[in-house]
């Protein structure tokens, strides 16, 4: 079997995840919450969206709320493990992004324990030797996003990721669908792309970082 890279974009709405083998790039989304309309552009240009059904309330009682959050922490593990369960063997290199140092709050602690949820799954399959996490900040780096615009002065947003991403991305349809028409993959009267492609984009670039830090091979 192929080495394969698998990288993530891990967030409790959208996560995110590029896979790289066989010299080839390949796109996974679990987004909660996207319109027909959305997923099917997403598909059309070889985004393999995958239908999640965490959609219970958050209880308000204590002892609920923790059992609520770690079935629903196994839940997304199992879902994205079923996904990507064909790239994974013994070999295989996996990263995350993590946390930004200013992060704080309930939110974080959540996501937190969700992606180190979805890490200990990971470990009945790949060596936690093989599991790799960045700092966002270094991750936009390699997207050559980290400071600020030396043009407008201002820093980067998540456009400019997703740019960063047309101009010097890989070979792969969803950026070649970018390419041909990119008003497609913009908001309704904004300037802002749809919702999921930020996600998408990083989950590349932390890729992208892994391969550069560890001097691997890639097109």
């Amino acid at each position: 079997m192929a080495l394969s890279i698998i990288s993530f974009d891990f967030s409790l709405a959208k996560p995110a995840c590029c896979i790289f083998v066989n010299n080839e790039y390949l796109f996974f989304g679990w987004p909660k919450k996207l319109s027909d309309k959305i997923n099917n552009l997403y598909k059309e240009s070889g985004v393999n969206i995958i239908d999640r059904f965490d959609n219970e309330d958050e209880p308000k009682d204590s002892s609920a709320k923790v059992r609520h959050e770690i079935k629903w922490s196994v839940y997304m593990a199992d879902l994205i493990i079923d996904t990507i369960k064909p790239y994974l063997n013994k070999d295989t290199l996996i990263v995350f992004e993590g946390s930004s140092f200013s992060s704080s709050g309930n939110v974080v602690i959540q996501l937190t324990s969700r992606r180190y949820m979805l890490i200990y799954r990971l470990t009945r399959f790949v060596s936690l030797d093989n599991i790799f996490t960045y700092s966002p900040m270094t991750v936009k780096s390699t997207a050559g996003c980290s400071k600020k615009n030396s043009l407008t002065k201002k820093s980067y947003t998540k456009n400019d990721i997703i740019l960063s991403f047309i101009k010097d991305g890989p070979d792969c349809m969803l950026r070649q669908k970018l390419i041909e028409d990119q008003s497609k993959f913009m908001k309704k009267n904004s300037v802002n792309f749809i919702d999921h492609m930020d996600d998408l984009v990083d989950s590349y670039f932390v890729l992208k970082t892994l391969q550069q830090k560890m001097n691997l091979k890639y097109s």
